[in-house]
């Protein structure tokens, strides 16, 4: 995936400026990473039912989140929603 606009600091704008790949591990991305995850788990967490990931997220802390894998995906993954969440489907059309 191209790094995701709230890397570069502006989430309005329609297209990346760059054509990198993946985050930025900046203290603004983590915390926004943080956020995002916190979002989730306030809304869904009636819906999290695997006990590794109540687990890590009850023990998660900024100091030690290297040892948060489950966490950390979590986060990648509620980046790549929140940047995808203005695309809307198309139907593929297959050329014979």
């Amino acid at each position: 995936m191209k790094r995701p606009r709230v890397c570069s600091g502006d989430i309005n704008t329609r297209k990346p400026k760059n054509s990198q790949y993946g985050t930025t591990a900046t203290l603004a991305m983590i915390d926004h990473q943080t956020d995002l995850v916190r979002d989730y788990v306030e809304d869904y967490c009636h819906n999290i039912w695997f006990l590794d990931m109540l687990n890590q997220l009850n023990l998660y802390t900024d100091e030690n989140k290297g040892k948060f894998d489950l966490v950390a995906a979590m986060a990648m993954a509620e980046v790549g929603d929140e940047e995808l969440r203005d695309i809307v489907p198309k139907k593929v059309e297959v050329v014979s």
